[in-house]
């Protein structure tokens, strides 16, 4: 293989003319050189990029044209030496090194053709930027800062913002765990290490705690972020996010504070009622036995002694009784607007214009004399307590009622109107009014704007009536004119459907 054997050179071929033969030599030589010096470029280029999928193609596609560049340097060789055997054997390798390579880039054509070309790269990458972009905007518009920690190495990258929250106004040479521990308050800082340590465990990282920034100023900072780790299960990084929370816990702290407050007015007020519990005890006994026995001798004294009283006398005595008798009523008048502010509401589905019918009722089997024209509005329904609803109605009616009483034919009418939405029901008379200019002093206790004489009452009704409104998430006003009746109209909280 390696002798010439009774071969001649194939110089002779070329009747050893030397222009021929040189331009052989010299072609030969040029592309042997080029062969040569292609695969040493292919490695070049895959030893740079070891991330390629068929690096391996590239490698066979060296052997083939290492195979090709020596069948020519063959060539040169044999003009002198006639050693074919040998040539045979090197042009047999290359054969056998084409025809795999040729089937192993058959067989990958399918998969290098669904690699992304340039031009959908350059897509993705113009994507994958604008979605950097919108992620950026949106860590700025929530102020957040962003930080990637190499937990190999101890170093973080991090975002201007990042830095600026720990009170920097640009980014800091160095961020290492030590350097942000360094930060976080002394009685914080076992709180910062536990969390590092939970996250190892986790992989998820959460914190809250105070810092000390360079001015001396304190914050509060909230920090989250996740784990991640190598093929073998080693953590190798954590990224996150950090913010200023600062006038959150702020806001918390104040807001505790009103709670704390709160619940301490709330026992104040339960204390207070208490002790108004205790006071109603003691005016509903204490107050009403003088009062009794005033009245009570004083009507013993008028039975008793009346042949030895001049008319005077009687009338005093009669006057003593008529306050007393009056200032029981008020008694009671009292008790009860304290027991309906402090009675447990019950609200439910109810008929209004039913129980304004049950009022209306009553009042004129009491005043069987009255002519009166009533007209009240069907089907009216509500959610309210019932029980403190009825006693709205038994005082607007009722004071309808009162107020009507000087005209022959009186007039009342029960029905709803609408008020900014609200349903606004009525109770409205003809009766003698009152001038709108007191119409402030109507719902406080003990106000009134007609003489006893004129129309009895305590003047608490109202005032009772605003109370059950004002417990329903309502409220109640007032329409009149001197001699032109009254309107009074009362929400319950509700909207129109």
């Amino acid at each position: 293989m390696f002798t010439s054997g009774n071969f001649q050179p194939h110089g002779y071929c070329y009747q050893w003319n030397t222009g021929l033969v040189w331009l052989n030599v010299l072609s030969d030589v040029l592309i042997a050189l080029a062969y040569f010096t292609i695969p040493f470029t292919l490695v070049w280029f895959i030893r740079k990029r070891r991330d390629l999928p068929f690096s391996w193609m590239f490698a066979l596609f060296g052997v083939f044209i290492v195979a090709c560049g020596t069948t020519h340097v063959m060539e040169i060789w044999n003009l002198w030496h006639a050693q074919y055997w040998l040539a045979g054997v090197i042009k047999a390798i290359t054969a056998v090194a084409s025809v795999s390579t040729a089937v192993l880039l058959a067989r990958l054509i399918p998969q290098a053709l669904q690699l992304p070309s340039v031009s959908q790269w350059m897509e993705a990458n113009t994507a994958l930027k604008a979605s950097e972009e919108r992620l950026q905007m949106a860590v700025d518009a929530a102020q957040l800062g962003a930080w990637d920690l190499d937990l190999v190495h101890d170093r973080a990258f991090r975002s201007l913002r990042h830095d600026q929250i720990f009170g920097y106004d640009s980014l800091q040479p160095e961020w290492t765990v030590e350097i942000a521990e360094s930060h976080v308050v002394p009685e914080d800082r076992e709180r910062f290490r536990s969390s590092l340590a939970q996250a190892f465990q986790a992989n998820k990282f959460f914190l809250e705690c105070r810092i000390h920034r360079p001015d001396h100023s304190l914050h509060w900072i909230s920090a989250q972020g996740r784990v991640y780790r190598d093929l073998a299960g080693k953590p190798i990084r954590m990224t996150g996010v950090i913010a200023d929370i600062t006038e959150r816990k702020q806001a918390e702290q104040e807001l505790e504070l009103h709670r704390r407050e709160l619940a301490r007015s709330n026992s104040e007020l339960a204390a207070a009622n208490k002790e108004l519990e205790s006071f109603s005890y003691s005016v509903s006994h204490d107050l009403r036995a003088p009062l009794r026995a005033i009245d009570g001798f004083s009507h013993a004294l008028l039975e008793d002694s009346s042949d030895r009283l001049d008319d005077a006398g009687k009338a005093h005595l009669n006057r003593i009784r008529a306050g007393t008798q009056r200032m029981g009523l008020l008694i009671d008048d009292l008790l009860n607007l304290s027991r309906l502010s402090r009675a447990q509401m019950q609200k439910q589905s109810v008929d209004i214009s039913a129980l304004a019918c049950s009022v209306a009722d009553g009042l004129c089997k009491a005043h069987p004399e009255r002519l009166i024209e009533l007209r009240i509005e069907d089907g009216l329904k509500t959610m309210a307590d019932p029980g403190l609803l009825r006693v709205v109605l038994e005082n607007l009616l009722g004071n309808a009622w009162k107020f009507s009483s000087k005209r022959a034919s009186a007039h009342i009418e029960f029905g709803v109107a609408v008020s900014n939405g609200t349903s606004a029901y009525f109770v409205r008379d003809d009766g003698a009014g009152f001038d709108p200019v007191y119409a402030d002093r109507l719902f406080g206790a003990f106000q009134r704007l007609h003489a006893v004489s004129e129309f009895a009452g305590t003047g608490i009704g109202l005032a009772t009536v605003q109370r059950i409104v004002h417990r329903h998430g309502g409220r109640i006003w007032a329409e009149s004119a001197v001699d032109r009746g009254a309107t009074f109209y009362f929400t319950l909280g509700e909207s129109t459907s």
